[in-house]
């Protein structure tokens, strides 16, 4: 009888993995990208693929880290496809914020619902169906965060590291991930595991510059990174105007509180589903994401600051790299580029498992009212790309 109630609890986990892999499999034949990820998975496609054959990482696209275009480069000389990188770090992610699910939940089953939402959404769909950089920090990101979770020994800080460090040397945004895990460490007064944590990851991110380093010693190194900070503060940093400020103070506001900011005033000769506000371009709901995921994040950050307790280790860090990210979109993220929002999305999903387990708990009409919730994340993908066919052939019709 154990083994049988054992067997029913998979039911629920086997069922959400199976529906996520159901809908990338889908995506692989019928999604539409945009155009910006297309024209960005082709240079790093071309940056690995030169890599692996012997290019430094100087040489082609150098503003960012070198190791996630070198798994890409891997996949694309070895097995003929760069996107099977992203099908199988996609996966991988999944697990591993299903696993952080859990540790956040009194009930495990209700970390279903993470691997249900990242599932559905449309944003993790395109990040993980095609070779950019941000689905490998990603999963190198949320493995760390697992690990430092179960850390008890010196040695385990320093594998949380050296993941986090793998994560960095995807992509830098993985810096706002590893910034709260460093203030987590030193806050639960293990100051030593800070450095072991903090050392393990600059040497593993040094570490993906090793073709550079030896070809061209550590000047060559240290010099690109001084290059590689004006670019990025160049391209992504604030703008000089006091409206490029406020523009950028209020994209996460927008984005993540409301499904209306569209009527601002559409850009329709950039793209159909893209809106304009104080001169700058912002994703509408009706694009490449799920609203109602977004729509959890400022009543999420509200639940876990009343919910947390000082013994609650789990959702404290959640909480402070879910903050950190917000951080990031306000200092960064300018542009359409949706593949930037990704990171967010899957702690947003792994902090609404905990919210929705609590709303449930409350009685038959909560209960219902947390599946109905469920029910439209899946459902929006549909209503989103009516939306979109509607607008298309609005904009035909009446150019």
């Amino acid at each position: 009888m154990r083994k049988f109630c054992q067997s029913t609890r998979l039911i629920p986990v086997l069922l959400s993995f199976a529906a996520f892999l159901a809908i990338r499999a889908l995506a692989v034949f019928v999604a539409i990208p945009s155009i910006a990820v297309l024209i960005d998975s082709g240079y790093y496609v071309a940056a690995g693929t030169a890599y692996v054959r012997g290019a430094l990482p100087d040489s082609l696209n150098p503003e960012h880290p070198p190791l996630a275009k070198y798994i890409i480069g891997f996949f694309a000389v070895y097995f003929g496809n760069p996107s099977l990188a992203s099908y199988v770090f996609g996966f991988l992610s999944v697990v591993a914020a299903y696993f952080l699910a859990r540790r956040l939940l009194s009930k495990k089953k209700w970390a279903t619902v993470t691997v249900w939402l990242v599932a559905f959404d449309s944003v993790s769909i395109s990040t993980f169906l095609y070779p950019v950089l941000d689905g490998f920090m990603l999963f190198f990101a949320l493995a760390s965060i697992c690990v430092l979770l179960r850390s008890e020994k010196l040695h385990h800080y320093a594998l949380a590291g050296m993941l986090m460090g793998l994560a960095v040397a995807c992509k830098w945004n993985a810096l706002f991930f590893a910034a709260p895990e460093i203030i987590f460490i030193v806050a639960s007064h293990k100051y030593f595991a800070a450095v072991v944590s903090s050392f393990s990851s600059s040497a593993l991110y040094v570490a993906s510059y090793s073709a550079l380093i030896a070809a061209k010693g550590l000047n060559s190194f240290l010099n690109l990174q001084l290059w590689m900070t004006g670019f990025m503060l160049g391209a992504h940093g604030l703008g000089p105007t006091v409206k490029d400020i406020i523009g950028q103070l209020i994209l996460p506001f927008i984005f993540h509180t409301t499904t209306f900011g569209a009527v601002t005033g559409y850009n329709s000769a950039f793209h159909p589903e893209g809106f304009n506000l104080l001169g700058r371009s912002y994703i509408s709901f009706a694009d490449l994401t799920n609203a109602p995921i977004l729509l959890l994040l400022f009543p999420l950050i509200y639940w876990l600051l009343r919910r947390f307790t000082p013994s609650d280790s789990a959702r404290k860090l959640m909480l402070w790299i879910l903050a950190s990210l917000i951080v990031w979109e306000i200092l960064f993220v300018n542009s359409l580029e949706t593949w930037f929002f990704a990171p967010i999305i899957a702690m947003i999903a792994i902090g609404a498992a905990p919210m929705l387990e609590e709303i449930a708990s409350r009685g038959s009409r909560e209960r219902l009212l947390a599946y109905s919730y469920l029910g439209l994340v899946a459902l929006w993908p549909l209503i989103a790309s009516a939306i979109v066919v509607l607008r298309v052939v609005y904009y035909w019709t009446y150019p």
